[in-house]
Formats: structure tokens, sequence, C-alpha cells
């Protein structure tokens, strides 16, 4: 469930994510887009798509819309939403200097490219590669692309960024064992309150506080009342205690998300430990190279006398950074392998198709040599 408010901290650290590692980003993304008559890159993001520009600019847009101007040679530019008054809050959330209120994003981009243009350069490098446009509102893109005309229509290069972000360089990296920190603070609130017989509502509300208080700049939850079958996100108060209790939780941690299926009870779960068993399994063989497929297999396999989850049959997850599902899916039908240098979700579900279901999950960085098990509900 997507938060209607983002209250956590989301100023920019220059300390952990220098300049640097941004402008960096930024020339590899330049690296990967061959096309030379294209004069900028423009990214789009709002409250609820923005895993793009927040890993170009630290930007994340709590209210409305935003833009990144990113031109081939020059300084990058943000136009974000609200009045002049509000610019001095949106600049301690970016590295980016110029930032401006967006007003018009299409037209400003064209000023943006004549002001960062070579002196005499041809009128034919307008053209501009767009991406968060699939995430863009039909009155937003449409007045945008067509400010660049027929000709000139916006390039889009998303695939390319979200290629880019699935590889962990090594700030990022560290970034996300701390985010698996606040994860097992999360975890052990949750713990702790079922042990002390709270009902469900105030068992997760605690865990999420335990969150924010640990840091955690957005946290999301579902949990189970029918016995880990089925999870939901609260729609009204739950007063009951519930053992054992099936929970989810993600949280987000300097710009990177990382998350948790957890299951709290008083006795011995049978599912619940065929579903880590069969995790630990998956985890020793996931290694780069390891193909996806190989892994689901595996799994539903390991649970095979009782059988898979629903939620988790046919799939054992997919990478996780900037945003909760990157590509690629883990499924018992994909080509894709384990790459070195990204960082995976992993969940494996068990289920007797009757009262008794559970899922445990781990996040896994995959090395060259080695994979390290950054976080594990086992």
């Amino acid at each position: 469930m997507h938060s209607t408010l983002l209250i956590g901290p989301y100023d920019w650290d220059a300390e952990r994510l220098p300049q640097d590692e941004f402008r960096e980003r930024i020339q590899n993304l330049w690296a990967q887009i061959p096309a030379e008559d294209l004069a900028a890159v423009v990214v789009y993001g709002d409250s609820r798509n923005h895993a793009e520009l927040g890993y170009l600019s630290n930007l994340v847009p709590k209210l409305g819309p935003a833009f990144m101007y990113i031109p081939r040679e020059g300084e990058p530019g943000l136009l974000v939403s609200g009045a002049p008054n509000m610019l001095p809050a949106a600049r301690r959330l970016t590295w980016i200097e110029k930032v401006e209120p967006l007003r018009d994003a299409g037209k400003t981009a064209l000023q943006w490219i004549k002001e960062s243009a070579p002196s005499g350069e041809s009128a034919s490098r307008r053209r501009v590669a767009l991406i968060g446009g699939d995430a863009m509102r039909a009155a937003l893109y449409r007045p945008f692309v067509e400010t660049f005309g027929p000709e000139n229509r916006p390039v889009d290069v998303a695939s390319s960024l979200r290629t880019l972000m699935r590889y962990k360089r090594p700030r990022e990296l560290a970034l996300m064992r701390e985010a698996c920190t606040v994860l097992t603070a999360t975890k052990n609130s949750l713990l702790e309150g079922v042990r002390f017989g709270a009902g469900v509502t105030a068992v997760m509300l605690e865990a999420e506080r335990a969150a924010y208080h640990s840091g955690a700049q957005d946290v999301r939850t579902l949990f189970s009342l029918d016995g880990g079958k089925t999870l939901r996100p609260f729609e009204a108060p739950v007063d009951i205690a519930v053992d054992p209790l099936q929970a989810y939780i993600a949280v987000r941690y300097a710009g990177y998300w990382v998350e948790g299926f957890v299951v709290a009870a008083s006795a011995p779960h049978p599912t619940w430990t065929q579903a880590n068993e069969a995790l630990k399994a998956v985890i020793q063989i996931a290694k780069a190279g390891t193909p996806c497929r190989e892994l689901a297999n595996l799994a539903e396999g390991r649970v095979e006398s009782y059988g898979p989850h629903p939620m988790t049959a046919g799939s054992v997850g997919n990478s996780i950074g900037c945003s909760l599902e990157e590509a690629p899916q883990l499924r018992g039908t994909s080509n894709e392998k384990l790459e070195a240098g990204c960082v995976y979700t992993l969940r494996v579900g068990a289920s007797d198709g009757r009262e008794h279901h559970a899922v445990a999950s781990a996040i896994i960085a995959v090395h060259h040599q080695a994979t390290d098990v950054l976080w594990s509900s086992v």
C-alpha cells in the first residue's frame, strides 16, 4: 500500500551520498545512450513513482510532480511542484543547485536546452530522452510531448537507467545493509508485541513506530487474519490478538527498500518450519550465474509435502533497491540468471491448503565469488 503522506527524513546527506556519486551515475547513464542528437534527458517523478528521479537527484517529491533536466553538457536542474516560497525546503532534498517552480515542463526544458547548447548549434538537437513517462498523467504527458513537435518526439530510455540501477555501487550496498538493520528492529518490535499478547493493530503500529524511530523514510505493512493464507492492509482497527501472526514489512531507508515476511508464533508452526528450511536451501545455491528457474523450482520442490503458498507459487522473488520490485522476477519460467553486483529479495512459502500457511524471506547480495545474506527471517 502506498503511503498517503511521506513523513520520514528525506534531506540529502552529503556524507552518505556525495555529489560525485550522483555525477558518476549520470555519466554512466549517458554512456548507455548512443544517440548523439539527444540534447538532454528529462526524468519525471511524483510521490508514488520516483525511483529513477531519486537515484539521480536524491529528490523524493512529497506533494506533487517533479522533473529533472540533465543536459549532455552542463549542470542539471529541477522543476518542483509548489509555490516559490517552498523552494528552500525542496533544495534540502537534493544536491542540485538549480531548483525552480514547476510551471510548463516542456517549455522550460526547451529554454534550458537553448541556454546550455554550444553557440551556433543546430535546432535539430532539441530532441530529449524521457524517463518516467509511463507514470505521467495524460494532462502532463501530452503537453510535454507536444512542446517538442512530432519530429522531435522524446525518446524513452528508462530501460537503460533501470538496468544500471540493478547493479549496486559500494555506497548503495552499504545503505541497504543499514536498511536491513532497520528491518530487523521493526521485526523485533513485532515479535515482542505478539509475545505480550497485544492486538494486531497495536502490534503493527508499534512495529511501524520502531521503523521510523530507526530512521525509516517509509514503512509499509500487511498482516494476516486467516492463518497466513492472505495478507491485508489496515482497513479498520483489529483489537484481537492473533497467534501465529503472519506479517509483511517493507521499509525504505536513505532511498533504498528492503522487505521481509515474518511469522510470530508462541508454539511450533509446521509450515513456517518447512518454509524456513526451503529458504535455506534456496540461499545455498543462490550464486552469480544460478538460473532463476532453478531457484524457483527448488523452492517448490522443498515444500512439496505441503505445497507452495499462493503468494509465492511460480516465483521466488526479484531484484530490489530504489524500487521494491526491480527486474528480473525470479520465476520458474525465466531464462535470467543471478548476477554479481545485484541485491535480491527471496521469498518461499508453504501451505497445507487448509489452516496452516507461511512465507519466509531473505535479502541477499550476490558477488562474483560469494553471496552475502543481508537479512533473513530464518
